[in-house]
């Protein structure tokens, strides 16, 4: 079996198998965050400074962590000669902008986009993400509770764990992850099999 949950669902889950597991899985600390992407035409584009986007340093004080420019970024995600932002709040810098209603949201975002980039064109369309408790947090000691985790899941031959909580955030790695997990799943299978 292989848990692709994040780490505090994988806590539960496995509570009754191996309490200390259990333990350490929900030690893993999440931040919460939120996407606005914001659909525009092909005017926009040109207010659009060159580049992929923008990070917001913790010295600015803002909402917004950063703007991506899918557009140009990911060509293949937005229509020819259109632009479409994707603005990216919360983490654990800001969880409390997760309660804000969608339109609070969009204006702190538009303000800020206006304040940054002086880019004021009327959106298409604005479509507002809430993922609570979604991004694991790597505080110090991270790599001891994963060697732990690994350590715990050798007394439960056939579970394994993939996700962004042990070695990686991002898309790759929690395909490396599942890739990896995939991997030891079908050995044991095959170990099991006598093949």
């Amino acid at each position: 079996m292989i848990l692709a949950m994040p780490a505090h669902v994988n806590s539960r889950v496995v509570s009754s198998l191996d309490p200390s597991l259990s333990e350490l899985l929900g030690e893993i600390p999440y931040s919460s965050s939120m996407t606005v992407s914001l659909g525009f035409d092909e005017r926009a584009r040109t207010e659009l400074p060159a580049g992929f986007g923008f990070l917001v340093p913790r010295k600015e004080q803002r909402r917004m962590l950063a703007c991506t420019f899918v557009h140009t970024k990911f060509h293949h995600r937005a229509p020819e000669g259109k632009a479409l932002l994707r603005c990216f709040l919360g983490g654990s810098r800001d969880p409390d902008v997760l309660g804000l209603s969608d339109e609070e949201v969009v204006t702190v975002v538009r303000r800020e986009l206006k304040e940054i980039l002086k880019f004021t064109a009327e959106p298409l369309f604005i479509r507002v993400h809430r993922w609570p408790a979604s991004m694991a947090q790597y505080p110090v000691g991270h790599g001891g509770r994963v060697s732990a985790i690994e350590e715990r899941l050798q007394n439960l031959p056939g579970l394994y764990l993939a996700g962004n909580a042990y070695s990686g955030i991002g898309i790759s790695d929690c395909i490396r992850t599942g890739k990896t997990a995939a991997e030891k799943a079908l050995k044991y299978l095959a170990v099991g099999s006598g093949q």
